[in-house]
């Protein structure tokens, strides 16, 4: 059920009361960060917070504009200590999501892991949180904090309002690691009704406490210490007796912030601004439309207009707020989908005149008398008229819906609250006794990698150890007297019989089965108690971190279970994954396996279905190296697998990264091989696969050609 924080009174008598430490973990802020809506709303909510005297530390991950030094001195006088992620040597990461620079996410939780606070904040954008609220969730660390998760915007949602396809494989980690996020966190919070029912009708799994409650923005004084800089301004009643002299676009010049609609309706409105000598800025920062600078684009709709314009984007939060209270200026935020834009909140808590579209969760932020005056239908016919009311008879500015001080109140109320909220978020369920696991090894490379294998596993699980299963890929040695009791031997002669390692799988009895790779070591004392953990939840599976003893104090983090990642990237590479026997039974159909897979093809059949997969953020193997492990083989029945099983939103993901992929390796380069275009192109028209081929390994090497061939033949 959707609720909302309890009132508390504003301002609030703390005396004498326990004040929570606080960490509100952040990809933006401001200062660090030019500007951004996610930056303003943390960085309200620390100011509040440390304003009434609670200890607030800023964690930030993301670029830094400007001095370290500078910034944590000036967030000093504001009683907030900023820390920098990078900063905190966080440990050395490898393995196939470090090569597309996800990272953060288990850093972060190998930093905050050793701090103490009692309330963690969160964002859900690009999944940061992820293995914090998963270890959680195993009791592995936060057993004594409140994890709590702002929903402010999904990569699925950005790309889908931007019209943008996804065209890097950095986002299926980021949509991934947002909805595992909001599904394990404590406590997610939104201050939109409409994005909370956006996720629900995106198959997003909302946890057991939700709420709505709106942003906190930073107030001008930002960086001085006390609290008489809350104290709200006083609200301006009397409409302009001249028309404005500015109209300013507020926000980031894309398409979800209604960047075209905007130009459309200065078309309609042009000869009015000339003839009133009215200017209009574009105050925001740069973006791509429709694969071209949001600045060509204002150029190319600029050619027919008459009156001056020009582009600020440059400016920080409190820079822009400044420009807007200079002189007589209203601000135009018309955004077709928006969650809970900032920029409406800084208008109405800086009397800021505006208008806005009327939609999204925008209407949610105004007054209900104040509607009319200052939203618009979005379309560009009703935007040009009120721009032309705007321009003619001035504009009062607006009252929010939830008084300032009330909002303020509520989280004041949650703070001093924290313990019933922990009290009340999903436990882990204590289970001493340790279940039994079957094995699948799944043996390669050297002849002793299966020994090494094979031993720990005796070590690390003793007498939880059940059925071993091996599929021999290449020369093993079994020394005599191994005290495991080896089930089935399946040997790759090129093709391994699947049905085999289908029947194996049914007849289990055990609770679960580890898929682990020959050469990995199990971690003795992790095992177990992992396995405890996990068979108290409701999860399909668990992906392993690995650590690394080549020298080098690095670990492997484990993928996440995303179907467009495993497929694109064809690799398996830290070491281990614990799957629940009930979950593979329940969806493994005849013939789904493929030889050629990792413990063939088991992981994808339970991502597949929809599985509940988690990566587990402590290590429970051992590598002794960091390599990269390529699967090949034929790929055309993985494909059509996937293809069959794949959710729309997940085949969508899919098509679009793997059609960017198409297009970089694709002519013209192929046309001038040899220098002789003409011969090329017939050669083309005669041979057209051969040709692809070639261009495949000429343009992008025979490893990454051989992972792009199976898309290829999804396209044709």
């Amino acid at each position: 059920m959707i609720q909302s924080f309890p009132d508390g009174p504003y301002p609030p008598d703390l005396a004498g009361k326990p004040l929570p430490r606080v960490c509100i973990v952040t990809g933006e802020c401001v200062g660090p960060f030019r500007n951004g809506g996610l930056g303003t709303s943390m960085t309200g909510l620390a100011e509040l917070l440390s304003a009434h005297g609670f200890p607030v530390t800023i964690l930030y991950t993301g670029p830094l504009t400007g001095k370290l030094d500078s910034w944590v001195q000036q967030y000093a006088k504001a009683g907030i200590t900023l820390l920098m992620l990078e900063h905190l040597q966080p440990p050395a990461i490898s393995g196939p999501m470090a090569a597309h620079g996800w990272t953060a996410a288990y850093q972060l939780y190998s930093v905050l892991r050793t701090k103490e606070y009692e309330v963690i904040h969160f964002n859900d954008t690009v999944g940061e949180a992820l293995y914090c609220m998963t270890a959680k969730r195993l009791g592995l660390a936060f057993q004594s904090s409140l994890l709590c998760l702002a929903l402010h915007s999904p990569t699925q949602w950005i790309l889908e309002l931007n019209g943008t396809h996804p065209n890097w494989i950095g986002f299926t980690c980021f949509n991934q690691g947002e909805r595992d996020a909001v599904r394990a966190t404590d406590l997610l919070w939104c201050p939109s009704r409409y994005l909370l029912e956006w996720i629900m009708e995106h198959d997003f799994h909302l946890p057991e406490q939700v709420f709505i409650q709106q942003y906190v923005v930073p107030t001008a004084r930002l960086f001085e210490p006390g609290l008489a800089k809350l104290a709200p301004l006083p609200r301006l009643e009397a409409k302009w007796s001249t028309p404005p002299k500015e109209i300013v676009f507020f926000g980031r010049l894309e398409e979800r912030k209604g960047i075209r609609i905007f130009c459309n309706a200065l078309t309609i409105v042009q000869e009015e601004l000339q003839r009133k000598g009215i200017k209009v800025v574009f105050m925001g920062k740069l973006a791509t439309i429709n694969g071209q600078s949001s600045l060509d684009f204002i150029n190319r709709k600029a050619k027919s207009w008459a009156f001056e314009w020009r582009l600020i984007d440059d400016y920080d939060q409190q820079q822009a707020l400044s420009y807007l209270k200079e002189g007589d200026r209203v601000a135009v935020m018309p955004s077709p989908f928006d969650n809970s834009p900032c920029t409406i909140y800084e208008a109405i808590q800086n009397n800021v005149p505006f208008i806005a579209a009327r939609r999204g969760g925008i209407p949610e932020l105004i007054h209900e008398d104040d509607e009319a005056t200052v939203l618009f239908d979005y379309t560009t016919r009703d935007l040009g008229a009120k721009l032309l009311t705007v321009v003619r008879e001035g504009i009062r500015t607006a009252r929010p819906r939830i008084a300032i001080e009330t909002n303020r109140g509520r989280w004041i109320a949650l703070h001093l609250d924290w313990k019933r909220y922990l009290d009340a978020a999903p436990k882990r369920l204590e289970n001493t006794n340790c279940p039994r696991l079957a094995v699948l090894v799944d043996h390669h490379g050297a002849p002793e990698a299966l020994t090494i294998t094979l031993l720990s596993l005796c070590s690390a699980l003793g007498a939880s150890l059940g059925s071993v299963a091996i599929i021999l890929r290449g020369e093993a040695i079994v020394p005599p007297g191994l005290p495991v009791a080896i089930d089935l031997k399946l040997e790759d002669n090129g093709e391994p019989e699947t049905s085999v390692i289908e029947a194996w799988v049914h007849q289990r009895s055990e609770a679960g089965v580890l898929c682990i790779r020959s050469g990995v070591r199990v971690i003795e004392g992790a095992m177990q108690s992992i396995t405890s953990s996990f068979m108290s939840t409701a999860w399909d599976g668990l992906l392993a971190t690995a650590r690394v003893v080549d020298g080098k104090s690095q670990f492997v983090m484990p993928l996440i279970g995303s179907a467009p990642f495993l497929f694109l990237e064809d690799k398996f590479d830290s070491g281990a994954a614990l799957l629940r026997c009930a979950s593979l039974s329940r969806v493994l159909k005849s013939g789904a396996l493929i030889a050629e897979q990792p413990y063939c093809g088991l992981l994808e059949c339970v991502v597949l279905s929809r599985g509940v997969v988690w990566p587990l953020a402590e290590p429970i193997v051992v590598m002794t190296t960091a390599a990269t492990v390529v699967w090949r083989g034929e790929q055309a029945q993985r494909t059509s697998r996937f293809s069959k099983m794949m959710y729309s939103q997940d085949l969508t993901f899919t098509l679009a990264i793997g059609k960017l992929n198409y297009e970089v390796l694709h002519p013209p380069r192929l046309l001038t091989l040899g220098g002789n275009t003409i011969f090329w192109l017939k050669y083309t028209l005669l041979h057209p696969v051969t040709v692809l081929k070639m261009g495949f390994i000429k343009v992008f090497g025979r490893e990454r050609a051989h992972r792009l061939k199976s898309y290829l033949k999804w396209l044709t």
